[in-house]
């Protein structure tokens, strides 16, 4: 029953995303398409390729609006709006901080922060996501389960009891999507 939960709920975490970039988009082309028809209009052809020089304008328009987007959210006051409203709603997402972390560390060559490691609790070592280092020489570490890598548990352990494994955090993800199968990759091939 816990299997068939967490799977529905990670699908549902993953697909939300997907279905809302969609629908903006969507409706972001339908309101492109009513500005660009005076547009399309004034254009001695119909269409190039099979399609509509409408199509083709709101998708420029489109372009244009997140390249602006793009422009704007590298300025400081933007980025401290958005950060804002990270912190006071996004962030309480379950999964939103973990799914982050992987991906400003995918964007990112910085060696500090969150990245692939190996932690042992008790007799065992797990893979796992270190995500931070705190005072007192501790480290804080997520565990991931199988085969939703999106629940898991939350360790404060020591920092000797983390060894980094030379992977992208992607791998710690499949390792947990795939029940531990493919270790041999980054644990090293066995004797």
């Amino acid at each position: 029953m816990k299997f068939l939960k967490t799977t529905i709920i990670g699908g549902l975490l993953f697909l939300v995303p997907v279905v809302a970039v969609v629908i903006v988009i969507g409706k972001a082309l339908n309101v492109m398409k009513a500005v660009a028809e005076p547009a399309a209009k004034v254009l001695p052809i119909d269409s190039l390729g099979g399609v509509a020089i409408v199509n083709i304008i709101a998708a420029l328009i489109v372009l244009l609006i997140c390249f602006l987007a793009g422009l704007l959210a590298r300025a400081k006051p933007a980025r401290k709006f958005a950060d804002a409203i990270e912190n006071a709603l996004l962030s309480k997402i379950p999964g939103y901080t973990l799914a982050k972390g992987v991906t400003d560390k995918l964007k990112s060559s910085d060696a500090d922060g969150v990245r692939a490691a190996l932690v042992t609790l008790g007799s065992s070592s797990r893979v796992s996501i270190e995500i931070e280092r705190v005072s007192g020489d501790r480290v804080v570490v997520y565990v991931p389960s199988s085969p939703n890598p999106w629940t898991g548990e939350v360790y404060v352990v020591k920092s000797d009891q983390v060894e980094h494994l030379d992977c992208p955090i992607t791998a710690v993800i499949d390792h947990a999507e795939q029940l531990g199968g493919g270790s041999q990759k980054y644990l090293g091939a066995p004797d």
